[in-house]
C-alpha cells in the first residue's frame, strides 16, 4: 500500500476530529454561547447539511483539476476555517466558519478515496479505502476524546485550533509527496443526478442515508447523554468516545476485508444488524439497570456500537465503484453525500428527541433508525461487479 496515502488518512482525521469532537462538546459550546444543547447540537447538523449539497457540486466544479492540487487547496481551507474558530465571537460566526469547513471537506473527503483508489491496484480498492476511512475511525480513537478533554480544560476554541493545525499538516504533506494525478472529465452536475436515478446507486444511497441517520440520532448527542442519564463528566465523556473509537478501528478493518470479497452483504445485513441492537440496548441499560450495572455495560455495548457503525463505509463504497469503476469520484461524491445527509437527518431527530424530553430514549429511537436500514439491505438486492 503506497505510504503517500497517510497524508490523506491525516487529511481525512483532521476532518474526523473537528466533525466528532463536537459531539463531546455540546455542553461547554452551550454553554459558553448561551445557547441551549439542541441549539448548539445545530452546529453539527448545519455541517453535515452544507458538506451533502456541496460535495456533488464541488466535485463536478474542479473535476477537470490536478488532484492533488484540489486536496490541498481543500485542507488549506478546512484548516484555516477550523482555526479561525478561535476569533469568531458568537453562535452565528461559528455557524458560518462550520459551515465554510463543510465545503472544504466536501470536495477533500471523497477526492482523497478517489485518489486512493487511483494509486493501487483494483484488487486492492478496499483496503486503501479502508485506510483513508481509517484516519476518520482514529480521529474517533484518538481526536474526539483528545478534543473533548482540550475544549474541558482549556476552552473549545482550543479544539478547533489543534483541528486547524492538524489540516495544514496535512495540506503540506500532500502538498510534497503526494504524485500529480490529473483531472478528467467526468460527470456533470445534471449527469450525477441522471446517475442518482439508476436503480442500483439509488438503492445503495438509500442505505447509506438511512444508516447514518440512526447512527448520528444518538452519536451527535453523546456527551448529554452519558452526561444526563450516567452523570458522566468531561473524562467520562472522552472515555466513552474513546471505547466507541477503539471499536471503530476493528470495525474499519473488518469493514476493508469484507469489501475486497465477492458478496458482503451478509456482511452488512449482519453488523447494521448488531449496530441497532447496540444502540438500543445502550437506552435500554440506564433505563432497567442500576448506575453500577448501566456504566460498565453501556461502556462495552460503546465498543460493539464503533464496531459494527465503522464496518458499513468501505464495504458501501466499495459496493458502489463496483458498479462502475471509472465514475468512482462520482459514486464516492454521492455516496459522501449520503453520509452527510444522514448524519444532518440523525442531529436533527436526536435534537427532537431530547427536545420532547427523551434524553434516555435516544438509543431506541437511533436502533430502530439502523434496523431498518439492516432491513434494506436485507430486501434490496443489488448486483455488483
Amino acid at each position: 500500500m503506497p505510504r503517500t496515502i497517510l497524508w490523506l488518512t491525516l487529511g481525512a482525521f483532521a476532518v474526523g476530529t473537528g466533525t466528532f469532537s463536537i459531539a463531546g462538546l455540546l455542553p461547554v459550546i452551550a454553554a459558553d454561547l448561551e445557547v441551549s444543547v439542541p441549539a448548539a447540537g445545530h452546529l453539527s447538523m448545519a455541517f453535515a447539511l452544507a458538506y451533502a449539497v456541496a460535495s456533488p457540486v464541488l466535485a463536478a466544479a474542479t473535476a477537470a483539476m490536478e488532484r492533488r492540487r484540489t486536496l490541498v487547496l481543500a485542507m488549506a481551507v478546512y484548516a484555516l476555517a477550523s482555526a479561525g474558530c478561535v476569533l469568531v465571537p458568537g453562535y452565528a460566526g461559528l455557524m458560518g466558519l462550520r459551515v465554510l469547513a463543510a465545503l472544504a471537506a466536501a470536495l477533500f473527503t471523497p477526492m482523497a478515496g478517489a485518489c486512493a483508489v487511483a494509486l493501487v491496484e483494483p484488487h486492492h480498492r478496499g483496503r486503501a479505502l479502508a485506510l483513508v476511512i481509517g484516519g476518520m475511525t482514529l480521529s474517533t480513537v484518538l481526536g474526539a476524546p483528545m478534543g473533548t478533554l482540550i475544549g474541558e480544560y482549556l476552552g473549545w476554541r482550543a479544539t478547533f485550533l489543534v483541528v486547524g493545525a492538524l489540516g495544514l499538516l496535512s495540506a503540506l504533506g500532500a502538498l510534497a509527496f503526494l504524485p500529480r494525478l490529473p483531472g478528467s472529465r467526468e460527470a456533470g452536475i445534471g449527469e450525477r443526478l441522471a446517475l442518482v436515478t439508476r436503480p442500483a446507486v439509488a438503492t445503495l444511497l438509500v442505505q447509506t442515508v438511512v444508516v447514518f441517520t440512526g447512527a448520528f440520532t444518538l452519536f451527535s448527542y453523546l456527551a448529554p447523554f452519558v452526561r444526563g442519564t450516567l452523570g458522566f463528566v468531561g473524562t467520562g465523556t472522552a472515555l466513552a468516545l474513546l471505547l466507541s473509537g477503539l471499536g471503530g478501528l476493528l470495525g474499519v478493518s473488518l469493514g476493508g476485508w469484507a469489501a475486497d470479497r465477492q458478496d458482503p452483504r451478509r456482511f452488512l445485513i449482519l453488523s447494521n444488524a448488531v449496530l441497532g441492537c447496540a444502540l438500543a440496548g445502550i437506552s435500554l441499560c440506564v433505563e432497567c439497570f442500576t448506575p453500577g450495572v448501566a456504566v460498565p455495560t453501556v461502556l462495552a455495548l460503546l465498543v460493539v456500537w464503533g464496531a459494527s457503525g465503522w464496518c458499513f463505509p468501505a464495504v458501501q463504497q466499495a459496493r458502489l465503484v463496483a458498479l462502475s469503476p471509472a465514475l468512482a469520484p462520482v459514486l464516492l461524491s454521492l455516496n459522501a453525500s449520503a453520509t452527510y445527509v444522514g448524519t444532518s437527518l440523525g442531529a436533527l431527530f436526536g435534537g427532537l428527541v431530547i427536545g420532547a424530553g427523551g434524553l434516555q430514549e435516544i438509543g431506541l429511537v437511533a436502533g430502530g433508525i439502523v434496523g431498518i436500514g439492516a432491513a434494506m439491505v436485507w430486501g434490496m438486492r443489488v448486483r455488483v461487479a
